[in-house]
């Protein structure tokens, strides 16, 4: 992390829980569902006032962007970053879904993650599947280059051989496919200098 290499979303939410340990916050954390895929979620305790839960995420490809607070009854406001625009809803069950508008119609909204913000566990819930994320070849994290950043507003990213990227002043999410290993390596060296390639 000290070298800024960044990591799988586990290494990066260990860490920055671990960082806000040592800055003197209480912390926990809770398992997320994102799309199917085991995510590493951090509750922030008595944050704004005594007994208050906020969510703080910056591991996720799409991060939370600030502290989101747990006090609303059933859905809590609309927020906005980049070309994201989400929210939180509380289940019966007592999960709360993270729902992403659609960026093809501003009414629709689908199920993003789901957060078990009840269940809190320690690091070694997660043991088993980081190993698997980092020891086995055929996993998707081994075997597709997967990577992310925002600069300031803008977000671009490179999954396998698809480049997303957003524009400012509309900040809509394009896309293209790049179909040799030379435009990858050309995408990869614009915006992730810190990283070698080999």
């Amino acid at each position: 992390m000290f070298k800024k290499y960044g990591g799988t979303c586990k290494t990066i939410q260990t860490f920055f829980k671990c960082l806000l340990d040592a800055l003197g916050y209480k912390t926990d954390f809770f398992p997320i569902t994102v799309l199917g895929q085991e995510h590493v979620g951090i509750i922030v305790h008595d944050l704004a006032s005594q007994g208050s839960k906020h969510v703080v995420d910056v591991g996720c490809v799409y991060p939370t962007f600030t502290a989101i607070p747990l006090n609303f009854e059933r859905e809590s406001e609309i927020y906005s970053f980049s070309f994201l625009k989400y929210k939180y809803v509380r289940r019966a069950d007592g999960i709360v879904e993270w729902l992403h508008q659609s960026r093809s119609d501003e009414n629709d909204w689908f199920r993003f993650a789901e957060m078990e913000v009840t269940n809190l566990v320690t690091v070694s819930y997660f043991f088993e599947t980081t190993e698997r994320d980092f020891a086995d070849p055929s996993n998707q994290f081994n075997s597709i280059l997967r990577i992310s950043h925002y600069n300031g507003n803008c977000f671009f990213s490179v999954k396998d051989n698809i480049v997303k990227w957003s524009e400012e002043p509309q900040q809509k999410l394009l896309s293209k496919r790049v179909e040799t290993k030379e435009e990858i390596a050309q995408c990869f060296t614009k915006n992730f200098p810190n990283f070698q390639l080999k």
